[in-house]
């Protein structure tokens, strides 16, 4: 058996429906205005993130001009300090005699060819000794350094070790009084 269905009954099932619609909107709408405040957000984190790029981007340009800028001002004191007296470069691999006079590898060993004596005090050479470490230093400068001039210390190093073996240097007339042809243990 049945009831009957009143006019009642079908008005609540009606207002239910409505109010269940309604609220199904309502959360739609909610959802709706969470994604575009979520969208709002990653717009704005985008914009952040490609002003923080561009931030870098003119960082990297500036630390470039002023790491050239510092080796600009580094290169006349590495130039004065760090420069061998035979061939006025930045020491190439750099070699202390035994009275610590400092030259290049190739600049010494070519002088020693024909001279047992240091070519600034004149005692005699008893050793010779590579420093790694000011080589390491030097290096590291020039490759932070000015281009061009990196290329041209590179330049140099490849044609003396392709160069190898001693270069003749003329004796001048103050370099005769060392008459010795023979010269200690060198070291390399």
């Amino acid at each position: 058996y049945q009831q009957p269905k009143t006019q009642d009954g079908n008005e609540n099932l009606e207002e239910k429906d409505e109010d269940y619609y309604e609220y199904k909107i309502e959360m739609l709408e909610l959802e709706v205005a969470r994604l575009t405040k979520s969208e709002k957000k990653l717009r704005s984190e985008v914009e952040r993130l490609c002003n923080v790029e561009e931030s870098l981007e003119k960082l990297r340009i500036e630390f470039r001009q002023l790491d050239l800028r510092n080796w600009m001002w580094l290169k006349p004191i590495l130039g004065e300090f760090l420069g061998c007296t035979f061939c006025t470069e930045i020491y190439i691999k750099p070699s202390v005699l035994s009275c610590n006079h400092m030259f290049c590898s190739w600049c010494i060993r070519t002088w020693m060819s024909r001279n047992s004596k240091c070519p600034t005090c004149r005692q005699e050479i008893s050793f010779v000794t590579n420093c790694a470490e000011l080589n390491e230093f030097i290096l590291k400068s020039i490759e932070s350094g000015d281009p061009d001039r990196r290329n041209e210390y590179l330049r140099i190093s490849r044609e003396r070790e392709r160069d190898g073996g001693y270069r003749v240097i003329e004796n001048s007339s103050d370099e005769e009084e060392d008459d010795s042809d023979d010269y200690s243990y060198y070291a390399y």
